[in-house]
């Protein structure tokens, strides 16, 4: 007679290939749009934090019982940030009208960390999908307020030196979004953000991230007198601005119209936000 025995005991590691088809199954799921108010009503978010904070050098990817020491690549974190991702497309979510679930502190962590890199550095669809999900969230004032409170700025900030184009425009876009919020733009610039968007600002390789990058720029610089402790930084600033019209990328934002014209001209008038007291302007979320 052949006796079922638990193919693993409670001392035994994770099981992670169990872990990565709750996390892809979870991924699919939200992929459809009608599941993507529900899952989250049921309780969604919490086994997808926890998922976001699997060590996967310290699961057993194989079945064998054992450590394997060297995890699966990130494809079961790429599969928490694509359901994140799919869930933050509801507006319902975020918490712009009723009728969702929004995100709270703990998921919001849970996004810092798979967009930070440290899970999976390498895996740029786990990075660019926690930062589409991050930029989606930051819609809202509560949102952009509670993505600075919780240290988000500096895990954006981050992004913007990744090696994967994808992942240095949806940080780029999500900087500018949390940078609408006035308290937060000094934040942009003590992160050290100023000195990678200048640099993606002159890069005329790729036009969104460049527009990006210089919206974010536009916002980090609304409150530059209250950034005296980062002036060097800032007087960076004037040193690229002056040297953007030596080149010819500043035209390739719109034919035949000068880069800083661009700013005032081709974003909606309800994007930018007049503010009387300063001469500056700071770009809200295009509709």
């Amino acid at each position: 007679m052949v006796l079922a025995t638990p193919k693993h005991r409670h001392d035994d590691p994770p099981d992670g290939e169990v872990l990565a088809h709750c996390a892809a199954t979870l991924a699919n799921l939200a992929e459809d749009r009608r599941n993507q108010l529900q899952m989250p009503k049921d309780g969604a978010y919490e086994p997808l934090c926890r998922l976001a904070q699997v060590d996967l050098t310290q699961v057993d990817m194989n079945g064998d019982g054992d450590i394997d020491g060297y995890g699966d690549g990130g494809v079961m974190h790429s599969d928490v940030s694509r359901c994140l991702c799919s869930l933050s497309s509801r507006v319902e979510n975020v918490g712009s009208c009723g009728g969702g679930t929004p995100f709270g502190p703990s998921e919001l962590q849970a996004l810092f960390h798979l967009a930070g890199g440290t899970c999976a550095p390498h895996n740029e669809h786990c990075r660019k999908d926690a930062l589409v999900a991050l930029g989606n969230l930051a819609i809202t004032a509560k949102s952009q307020q509670a993505i600075a409170k919780l240290g988000g700025v500096p895990c954006l900030a981050l992004g913007l030196a990744s090696e994967f184009t994808s992942c240095r425009l949806y940080a780029a876009r999500a900087l500018y979004r949390v940078g609408v919020l006035p308290e937060n733009q000094p934040l942009l610039v003590s992160a050290g953000a100023v000195p990678p968007l200048i640099q993606l600002s002159g890069d005329g390789r790729d036009v969104e991230v460049q527009r990006c990058a210089v919206m974010a720029l536009c916002n980090a610089t609304v409150r530059v007198k209250h950034a005296n402790e980062n002036s060097r930084k800032i007087f960076e600033l004037f040193v690229y601005i002056k040297k953007l019209f030596a080149f010819s990328n500043v035209w390739v934002f719109q034919k035949g119209v000068p880069f800083p014209h661009l700013i005032i001209t081709t974003c909606p008038t309800s994007c930018v936000r007049h503010r009387p007291t300063l001469p500056m302007r700071s770009l809200l979320v295009p509709n």
